[in-house]
């Protein structure tokens, strides 16, 4: 029994030993690992340009519109790439030859929903009437290019790329640069810090080449000349409400109003000021003693739900189907919906005309109360939660007093329930681009 004490320090002292060791080798190892393969989590600026897509020539004749999109999966598309599509819809009527250019992956559902398109992959120069095709490096190296294609751009990535396609256009066949038709749905550098991104952005208004400006509203092309911004060609169209919803409304005007409270909520884009809504939910709780009677319903992106107190929660539904999503904005009472940004954005304008009293905020020209009697715009120096919060007061107050106030609201939008051609300027830009085809000859 006395030779105990002495085992045990013995034992102690040896396990030390290689417990040192192995450390020692493991800090040896994490050193070695960093220097041979260095972590690339702060190497984000090398992956700026990895959007830039190759030229190659194409031998296809005649004119081509294509259209340049981040996705045309659905489950991802939101308002300004279903816009988008519409457009691209519209002006592609003209063509016998139209190819979609994608600039991420596409999804099974996709495939399905665009049967009537080839999909090709990137080196495939082929002679397809409808054909679709990904930037993706997995698909290949090069974009086929020919002398008659025109582009359509949709988001300022877009935009960069045809505007140096062109230009290789230009000099690959040896005529004028073609115009690239912008769609234009928001001040798109501000998404950004300043920044390479920002930097990048703002080249695409300032580039010097032809191009044909479409915006989406005549409110956001009032934002850019405020800003100097000014293009050879500029066309604008106003906000309709999507035909599924037209038709939904149709059937569930007047329905029975609700205590819930609707809430535009995408917590990973910034300009929809996600923290200032949940903020403003919980200062409203604090204030309002019948808020425990009411639900609060977040629909736009999938998020965790969010705990205000032990009775109430923001509930996420998610991205919803259309159809949901007019049932659900039927019969709610309220909406916020917010936009640090010049684009009106759909869901204030969706809420209002479904008989919802709603929230949201000014930006520079921009005053959505103007656009309909139940839009509330609060000015840009009161956009904060307590302000927001003191308004959603007054908002429950009066649907206490008469549920059904929202569906008397009147909109002072002459054609958004209107089926009518938004776009009706295409014919101008068709005739602008055939200038240019006496040079594919």
């Amino acid at each position: 029994m006395s030779d105990q004490p002495k085992l045990l320090k013995y034992l102690r002292a040896t396990v030390a030993e290689k417990l040192d060791n192995h450390r020692r080798l493991r800090y040896l190892y994490r050193g070695f690992k960093q220097f041979i393969n260095p972590p690339q989590k702060n190497l984000g600026y090398l992956r700026d340009f990895d959007f830039l897509a190759s030229p190659c020539p194409s031998k296809i004749s005649g004119a081509r519109l294509n259209l340049i999109i981040p996705t045309i999966n659905q489950e991802l598309a939101f308002g300004g790439i279903n816009t988008a599509l519409e457009f691209w819809d519209s002006l592609a009527s003209f063509y016998d030859n139209v190819r979609i250019i994608v600039m991420g992956d596409y999804s099974s559902s996709t495939i399905i929903s665009y049967s009537h398109y080839q999909f090709v992959s990137l080196d495939e120069d082929v002679n397809a009437s409808k054909q679709i095709v990904s930037l993706l490096k997995k698909y290949g190296s090069n974009l086929p290019v020919s002398k008659g294609d025109v582009f359509i751009t949709t988001f300022w990535q877009t935009a960069y790329i045809a505007q140096r396609l062109t230009i290789w256009q230009s000099q690959e066949f040896n005529q004028p640069i073609k115009p690239i038709i912008y769609l234009i749905q928001d001040f798109e550098p501000s998404f950004y810090p300043w920044s390479s991104k920002y930097s990048l952005a703002r080249s695409t208004y300032e580039c010097q080449n032809p191009m044909i400006a479409v915006f989406n509203t005549k409110t956001l092309q009032d934002y850019f000349h405020l800003q100097n911004y000014r293009f050879e060609h500029e066309y604008s169209f106003e906000p309709r409400l999507n035909k599924v919803l037209l038709n939904n409304l149709l059937k569930l005007k007047g329905t029975t109003k609700e205590r819930k409270i609707i809430i535009y909520g995408r917590p990973s884009t910034p300009r929809n000021a996600f923290s200032i809504i949940v903020e403003s939910i919980r200062i409203w709780q604090k204030q309002f003693p019948e808020a425990n009677k009411w639900e609060i319903l977040s629909a736009g992106e999938s998020h965790p739900d969010i705990p205000i107190n032990d009775n109430l929660v923001i509930k996420s539904l998610g991205k919803l189907s259309l159809e949901d999503y007019a049932v659900t904005l039927a019969n709610s009472a309220i909406g916020i919906s917010l936009m640090v940004s010049p684009h009106p954005s759909y869901p204030p304008l969706e809420m209002a005309h479904s008989g919802m009293q709603v929230i949201t905020n000014d930006f520079e020209n921009k005053n959505l109360s103007l656009w309909h009697e139940n839009i509330t715009s609060v000015p840009f120096e009161l956009f904060y939660p307590e302000y927001i919060a003191s308004e959603l007061v007054i908002l429950c107050q009066k649907f206490i007093e008469d549920s059904g106030r929202g569906w008397l609201g009147k909109s002072r939008l002459d054609d958004y329930l209107s089926d009518s051609d938004p776009f009706p300027f295409v014919k101008d830009i068709h005739e602008i681009l055939k200038t240019y085809d006496i040079f594919q000859d």
